[in-house]
């Protein structure tokens, strides 16, 4: 999805997770769709920021829940795009869990419908993308863990997933800094619904015959077919003696001239680089 220079998508296992049924407001501020979700999968949150026109933050909600979020600052007269994956929560100042898909927790007891309020945004990954201002930075940052919660079964609305966290994994938090918003509502608001593939294609949101993903060597295969070798009739031996000589020729200028394209291609490839600062963790609202 994309909303006045902001992009935002979900990947699992490497792989962007297919977008149904995307819907864009009339003022072109919020986008939604749906994605399908896998019991036990990790996944990641990506948003881009192509102009760099303001200092932005975006920040994650999943299933109601603040997520954190990160900070990328205007690059102006550059507009260098930056792109931002978040796939963990932190669970402490050394250590912290993966994003995943988790099979909903159902119960009968009735205790747990006066808990309606916490279904509302049960099934939902939002980002909001923020104008902001930076403040003080801080030594780390941990966003509270949240407890799995039974979900009583009147109030599932059609889930059978929700975002549960993995194992703790070693990896010491980065400083952190806590921002400010400046305008009354977000730049972009991006929602993905997560549902089962399976309720997806039952209520018509995805075509039957639809997968998590598309099919990788599809762009390359019809590429292939719509590229056709040029064939070229040979017709007597002087055109032969002709091209053979060319040939000849050719071969002796790249033996002569392989140092140096080996010295451009590294030097090409020296010329990408990733300013650091400009990602920066953040700390709160």
């Amino acid at each position: 999805m994309e909303l006045h220079g902001y992009s935002a998508w979900i990947t699992s296992d490497g792989v962007e997770l297919k977008q149904y049924g995307v819907e864009t407001s009339l003022g072109g501020d919020t986008a939604s769709c749906w994605i399908p979700s896998e019991a036990g999968k990790k996944f990641t949150i990506h948003w881009r920021d192509t102009w760099r026109m303001h200092q932005v933050s975006g920040l994650i909600t999943i299933d109601g829940i603040h997520c954190g979020g990160n900070v990328i600052s205007a690059n102006a007269p550059t507009w260098t795009p930056v792109t931002v994956s978040k796939s963990t929560l932190p669970s402490s100042m050394m250590t912290e869990k993966a994003f995943m898909f988790a099979p909903l927790e159902l119960t009968d007891d009735d205790s747990f419908l006066e808990h309606g309020g916490s279904t509302i945004n049960l099934g939902e990954i939002v980002i909001n993308i923020w104008r902001v201002t930076t403040g003080a930075e801080k030594s780390s940052y941990t966003v509270p863990i949240p407890e799995a919660q039974k979900v009583h079964e009147k109030s599932k609305k059609a889930l059978a997933h929700r975002v549960g966290l993995g194992d703790d994994v070693f990896a010491p938090q980065r400083p952190s800094i806590a921002v400010r918003k400046i305008d009354p509502a977000p730049l972009a608001r991006f929602t993905f619904k997560y549902r089962s593939l399976d309720m997806l294609k039952a209520n018509g949101i995805a075509p039957p015959g639809a997968g998590f993903a598309p099919p990788a060597s599809a762009g390359v295969k019809r590429e292939a077919e719509d590229v056709k070798p040029e064939m070229t009739k040979i017709e007597d031996d002087g055109e032969i003696s002709a091209l053979e000589n060319r040939l000849h020729l050719l071969r002796s200028r790249r033996s002569a001239g392989g140092n140096s394209s080996k010295r451009v291609k590294r030097e090409a490839r020296a010329a990408v680089s990733f300013v650091p600062g400009e990602v920066i963790d953040l700390t709160g609202d």
